[in-house]
This record gives structure tokens, sequence and C-alpha cells, in this order.
């Protein structure tokens, strides 16, 4: 469960406009939105496809973000804009790419 001080840190962030929010959807639950923080790379040539790399931070945490021992890489998925202001589109959570006590980031794809 993330710390109160993570907590109120993305509080901030959010009011700041930093963060956007996402449907995340476990293989194994409920759907529900969460706040996030995403970062988009130059789009990578992926079999002959343009397809936009992310990773996204979110609160490592059950209730307000994304618990790393509850992900399941290649099933759980996010609903996420390629482009900021862009439509959501439904994409795979690939791999856990750094966690700590309060923060996971997570590579989707």
């Amino acid at each position: 469960m993330a710390s109160d001080g993570a907590k109120r840190h993305l509080s901030t962030l959010k009011r700041l406009g930093a963060t956007e929010q996402v449907t995340y959807r476990p293989c194994s639950g409920q759907a529900r939105q969460i706040d996030v923080l995403v970062e988009r790379q130059t789009p990578a040539d992926m079999m002959h496809a343009m397809a936009p790399e992310m990773t996204v931070t979110a609160l490592n945490d059950a209730a307000a973000g994304i618990a790393t021992g509850s992900i399941d890489a290649g099933a759980d998925r996010l609903e996420i804009a390629e482009r900021l202001g862009g439509p959501a589109a439904s994409r795979g959570i690939q791999q856990i790419a750094g966690q700590q006590a309060d923060w996971v980031t997570l590579k989707i794809s």
C-alpha cells in the first residue's frame, strides 16, 4: 500500500495537470479509473506498423493504483490514449519497468 505522502504527491500532480486518468483492466478483477503519469516515447517500428512505446507510473497500491503483486503482465490492460488528448485504446501491460514501495512503472504496448 502506497504511503500517505505518495498519495498526497499524486494528488498535487493531478491538481497541476501532470497526470492522466486511465482505465485499469486487470484480467482477474473489476476495471477501475486510476490517475497515472504517462511518458510517451518516439514511435517504434513494430511489425511494419507504427506503435508508440509508453511507460506509466502509478501508485503501488491495490485501491488507488496498481499493486505490483497483482500485475499479470501480458493479460492486464490499460485504456490509454496514444497521444495526449486522443482517444483511449486498450493496451497491454508488458512488464514492470521499475518499482519502489510507493510507485510502480510499467511498460505498455
